[in-house]
């Protein structure tokens, strides 16, 4: 068994027009919101990594004086 439990229960308020739409898309409003929230880890973890190597190109591209090489 993994560190942490398989669930988790948590409350979150989420806009009733977004409720409305979720319940329009699927009959299982925990999927759904699992989902998009991995979906959002993701992303931001994308992000993360993206910035990050930006930044080592920018420091790889300044030689120690810090003017462009």
């Amino acid at each position: 068994m993994g560190a942490y439990p398989a669930k988790q229960r948590i409350s979150v308020e989420i806009d009733a027009a977004v409720v409305h739409q979720l319940d329009q898309l699927t009959d299982d409003r925990t999927q759904a919101i699992e989902a998009a929230i991995r979906l959002w880890c993701q992303q931001q973890a994308t992000q993360n990594l993206k910035q990050a190597a930006a930044l080592r190109h920018q420091l790889h591209d300044n030689d120690e004086t810090g003017w462009l090489v």
